[in-house]
């Protein structure tokens, strides 16, 4: 037996009801019948916390579908023009990221390609006039804060672990870019947050780094005697 399922249909609650009429005996039959309406929720997390116009950022997504379950999806970003700006793409369990540099002015959308296409469209954290843009890299031992915007002052750049500060720099910006390379030697294996915040303590960005210890323990054992005997 095969149905169409009407193109209205906005429920996954479906429920199939079998009615079979034998002589003067009718007999019923109610079965539930999985559904899966391809209803995609995308969420965009750009590096940092904001877009700034006129400055790339890496963006970061995630996507379910309707019972809350990572969805393989590929798309486009376009503007309010139609324009295309950038595709992506996820490549596990529903995460992925692209770049994208928003130009002044601009809103930003994501369309959905592919089987899960449809007139659905996303709309992207609004670009900021003027921000910061905070990307990390880790590079061995050593991670690099590149800072990006076009806010002229000075800013806090804190670091810390598990809720502890482990070091606080001054950072003076300008319109451009500005660079900080934090060593790692001294810290324990986790997850480092670095934020960027103004003096008055108001934070602007923030960024979260896996930093993989790789000093190794060095245990040394001595014995109260040269020779044992076995243990009777």
């Amino acid at each position: 037996m095969r149905f169409q399922l009407p193109d209205s249909l906005r429920s996954t609650d479906v429920q199939l009801l079998l009615t079979v009429k034998i002589n003067d005996i009718t007999e019923s039959i109610a079965r539930s019948v999985p559904v899966v309406l391809n209803k995609i929720d995308l969420q965009f997390l750009p590096e940092g916390g904001a877009l700034v116009a006129g400055f790339a950022s890496n963006i970061a997504f995630r996507a379910v579908d309707e019972f809350g379950k990572p969805a393989q999806v590929k798309g486009i970003i376009i503007d309010q023009h139609g324009k295309g700006a950038a595709a992506f793409d996820t490549y596990r369990y529903g995460m992925g990221q692209f770049t994208l540099t928003p130009e002044p002015g601009k809103s930003y959308y994501a369309k959905l390609t592919g089987r899960q296409g449809n007139d659905t469209i996303y709309l992207l954290p609004t670009p900021t006039a003027t921000g910061m843009v905070m990307r990390c890299f880790q590079e061995g031992r050593m991670v690099r804060v590149m800072l990006e915007g076009n806010d002229d002052r000075e800013f806090n750049v804190t670091i810390h672990l598990r809720e502890r500060q482990l070091q606080s720099h001054k950072v003076r910006m300008k319109v451009g870019r500005s660079e900080i390379r934090i060593p790692t030697d001294s810290f324990p294996a986790g997850i480092l947050r670095i934020r960027l915040q103004t003096l008055a303590g108001i934070p602007v960005a923030e960024r979260r780094v896996f930093v993989r210890s790789e000093r190794r323990m060095r245990v040394s054992l001595k014995t109260d005697k040269e020779k044992y005997l076995p243990r009777r």
